[in-house]
């Protein structure tokens, strides 16, 4: 096919897609398996296995005939006629048009577990999925949200759940500080400045992070843990060694 085909000049199909020998449904030039039935796609016939379309037949034309010349007569003067005067017509005034209200945006949703997401998040920060993407059941693969069958093994998916039905993310346990006894201050007469609170930071990739946030938006790593870099093991925030595997923790975003 030439590159500004549509359709195949041999068999008719629109480019870019394949027909399901079983249901005769059409899918994308990236789908191994029909995503109407989950039928797995067929190969694809070489050139001389294809059919070769017949080349249509141009209609003969026949040969028409020449007009022959009519002789040309004098025009005859016509009357001339004064101008009528036309009524004026007053202008109508069209009605003032209302402005459509813009309409909201849709809240985006996780796939995986039904979780709000922000537009600018990769991964939900409530099972650790990535945006746009719904794992398998059955082998655990990731696919888009277009797909309605596994790209992998073409298990059929499975539907998302409502947000009262999500999953939530277990907060982390921090460790229990024991109080300590600060000394009794004289009392001034100025008043004591608030501590500032320490901004919370992914140990995995050093992105800044909500204290509500159980996984990390720009890598999926859960919060208050580390990827081995070795095994791949998570690790606490606590831990300066794995403790799959005993690699020293490496640094925030290297």
């Amino acid at each position: 096919m030439s590159k500004g085909d549509t359709f195949c000049t041999n068999c008719g199909t629109p480019a870019g897609k394949w027909k399901c020998e079983y249901c005769k449904q059409l899918s994308d030039a990236g789908d191994m398996f029909c995503q109407e039935c989950g039928k797995k796609r067929h190969d694809i016939p070489t050139v001389t296995d294809a059919p070769t379309a017949e080349p249509t037949k141009k209609p003969t034309e026949k040969p028409t005939a020449k007009p022959t010349a009519k002789p040309t007569e004098k025009p005859t003067a016509k009357p001339t006629e004064k101008p009528t005067a036309k009524p004026t017509k007053k202008p109508t005034e069209k009605p003032t048009e209302k402005p459509t209200p813009e309409p909201t945006e849709e809240p985006t949703l996780c796939l995986e577990c039904g979780h709000s997401m922000s537009k600018d998040d990769t991964f939900c920060t409530n099972c650790g999925t990535p945006a746009g993407k719904w794992k398998c059941e059955d082998c655990g693969q990731l696919s888009g949200a277009e797909d309605k069958f596994c790209q992998y093994c073409g298990k059929k998916r499975h539907a998302t759940p409502s947000v009262t039905d999500a999953p939530t993310a277990e907060p982390t346990k921090k460790p229990t500080e024991k109080p300590t006894a600060k000394p009794t201050a004289k009392p001034t007469g100025k008043p004591t400045a608030e501590p500032a609170e320490e901004p919370v930071i992914c140990l995995e990739c050093g992105q800044s992070m909500s204290k509500d946030d159980a996984f990390c938006t720009s890598c999926g790593t859960p919060a208050g843990k580390w990827k081995c870099k070795e095994c791949g093991g998570l690790s606490g925030a606590e831990d300066l060694f794995c403790v799959h595997c005993g690699k020293k923790r490496h640094d925030p975003g290297k």
